[in-house]
């Protein structure tokens, strides 16, 4: 959080305050069976997961007093960035299993982020208080869950099939990607005043960017 208190016999009292949160979550998860053979397994499950709860409280203020005329200027600012690469895989690999083979691959992001700024000015002319409050959240997550061949590159650098994959047997096969933000946001600006005229200005600010690429295949 962050405050300013101005108070004494000044013609004209100035009060400013600022808070600001920043996180930048970067994540790299992987889960995999590769270039392997796993006979008469009971079955199979591979899993890569990332979870991700933030709870964000930024809080600004200002009182300005004893002053003939004052300003009030407070800003409030939380700022999430979240990039997670989650891949969950098998590739290159011979299985025969008597139950279920899954292959999971998921993103779970939960923000909290309060945003909150308050002016008061008491003095006898009047003045103005502006204040502002932000909340941007920014998700660009990469998130796969693949059966596949394995490849090598050739000398051309052109892929090959280095490995096939093969599921001899199973009860059921799942392949499944993904990606899942649940956001809570809450912004409140206020301006209290006392004497003479007042000019108040609040705003209030949410931006939400979701660039996720979600992928869930077999191929080969």
């Amino acid at each position: 959080g962050g405050g300013a208190y101005l108070s004494g016999n000044n013609k004209n009292g100035v009060g400013a305050g600022a808070a600001v949160n920043y996180n930048n979550v970067k994540n790299s998860i992987s889960a995999y069976v590769a270039n392997s053979t796993l006979d008469n397994i009971d079955g199979l499950v591979i899993l890569a997961d990332a979870d991700n709860d933030i709870s964000d409280f930024a809080v600004a203020g200002s009182l300005v007093t004893g002053s003939d005329s004052g300003w009030a200027f407070d800003g409030s600012a939380n700022i999430n960035y979240i990039h997670d690469t989650v891949k969950s895989r098998i590739i290159g690999s011979t299985i025969t299993a008597e139950g279920d083979i899954e292959v999971k691959a998921n993103t779970n992001s939960d923000t909290l982020d309060v945003a909150g700024t308050l002016n008061i000015l008491m003095s006898d002319e009047g003045g103005a208080g502006v204040n502002g409050d932000i909340v941007v959240n920014v998700f660009k997550n990469d998130v796969t869950a693949e059966i596949g061949d394995s490849y090598k590159f050739g000398a051309d650098l052109v892929p090959v099939t280095e490995r096939r994959t093969d599921i001899l047997s199973a009860n059921d096969v799942k392949v499944s990607a993904t990606s899942t933000e649940k956001m809570n946001n809450i912004m409140a600006g206020a301006a209290v005043s006392t004497g003479g005229t007042y000019l108040m200005a609040a705003a209030n600010v949410n931006v939400d960017v979701i660039d996720n690429d979600v992928k869930s295949y077999v191929s080969g």
